[in-house]
């Protein structure tokens, strides 16, 4: 008799809970720990949340997250105090950011059994708070093939220097604008960002790349549902995004062959199509979590070679991948949380099929996919590695 009633009592309060996370009152200010180095402006920019408006629990832990994923803050938490009404609260967030002039590196690796070896995208950078609401990024970029039968060969991309503004016109909306240097080529780049809710967000980049014989131009339109808890160490919630993508690649070649040969190789890839990805975390222990992720895309090429229309490709691709996360906070159990850590695993499938307008032209690879990741962010920067492997 004691277990049913203990059972009962637990099942009441577990009631009363969901019901008190759900009831909505009305958030008087928004009040950010005055140690923080990052301008408060910006959070409260970043959390789009409105003073003398009702929230709900819920709506208070996604404007959290979303604080957590401003690129220079390494975690937030927040906590209620009474307001100045039985209704109204004061949201004080406490916010563990990074120094003012902080270095971040990330590097990227992906392996296809049969390609010959495997490529590796690198950037390095520091950022900068330089204003009441804005950011300034230098970055540098490079690319690596690591052949398996001879010397790695690099490339080196070259450098940027972005500034990104938050809050504009009084709102959640952000932009960034960027100018790059690569071969002496000026190369220009910008984003803009529209909230459309407390989760969802519409993204519009744009970039342009050119050095001595390839010029390349991509924009997209981005749909972005984002409800999980951190950028690097999630542990729950779901990310979803969707849109159109188009790209343009220009390469211009002369060869000469000895004294006599000549050779022009003027090349444009115009290249238009849609993709989709998700990806969901769900706890697993206290530090733990099992996550998956799943993307589709299709594109179309067109080409022309010397002013001529070659026949174009038909590309699509699938990915579906599973695994395990582990998170390792200096401030477990509630102290600093100036330092995380994260290593993750895990294992799935990756199909893409290539057909061409030509006759008998259709390439297909599909395998097995492993990967393997480390994040680590401290109040001097953010150091992140992910590393994939595809076997036929």
């Amino acid at each position: 008799m004691s277990r049913l009633r203990l059972l009962l009592i637990l099942i009441v309060a577990s009631t009363a809970a969901g019901a008190i996370a759900q009831t909505p009152f009305v958030i008087e200010r928004i009040d950010v720990n005055p140690g923080a180095r990052v301008r408060p402006g910006i959070i409260r920019a970043e959390t789009r949340l409105r003073a003398g408006h009702s929230y709900t629990g819920e709506q208070l832990d996604q404007a959290l997250y979303r604080v957590r994923r401003i690129p220079f803050v390494i975690d937030a938490t927040y906590t209620l105090e009474p307001g100045s009404s039985p209704s109204s609260r004061v949201m004080k967030i406490t916010v563990f950011d990074q120094e003012a002039l902080n270095f971040n590196f990330a590097l990227d690796v992906l392996g296809i059994h049969g390609s010959g070896g495997a490529t590796a995208n690198e950037s390095v950078g520091c950022r900068f708070l330089p204003g009441a609401m804005g950011v300034l990024d230098l970055t540098a970029r490079g690319g690596t093939f690591l052949s398996s039968g001879g010397p790695p060969i690099g490339s080196f991309q070259g450098v940027k220097l972005a500034f990104t503004e938050y809050g504009l016109f009084g709102t959640s909306a952000y932009a960034a604008a960027g100018v790059g240097l690569s071969h002496g080529k000026v190369n220009p780049s910008s984003l803009i960002g529209v909230p459309l809710g407390l989760t969802q967000t519409l993204r519009v980049p744009y970039e342009r790349s050119a050095n001595s014989a390839d010029t390349s131009t991509f924009a997209s339109t981005e749909w972005l549902s984002d409800r999980t808890d951190d950028p690097f160490f999630a542990r729950r919630g779901l990310l979803v995004s969707a849109g159109p993508e188009w790209s343009r690649q220009r390469s211009v070649h002369d060869f000469n062959v000895g004294t006599r040969f000549f050779f022009h190789d003027d090349t444009t890839i115009d290249r238009k199509g849609v993709g989709a990805m998700a990806e969901q975390f769900r706890p697993l222990a206290q530090h733990s979590a099992i996550w998956g992720s799943a993307a589709v895309s299709r594109f179309d090429e067109s080409r022309v070679h010397n002013g001529v229309k070659v026949p174009g490709v038909r590309e699509s691709n699938a990915e579906l991948l599973v695994g395990l996360a582990h998170n390792f906070d200096s401030g477990a159990g509630g102290g600093d949380l100036s330092r995380r850590a994260r290593i993750e695993g895990g294992v799935g499938y990756r199909l893409q099929d290539r057909q061409s307008g030509a006759p008998g032209f259709r390439q297909k690879d599909r395998g097995i996919e492993a990967k393997a990741g480390f994040a680590y962010r401290s109040r001097w920067g953010t150091l992140h590695f992910t590393a994939s492997y595809v076997a036929d």
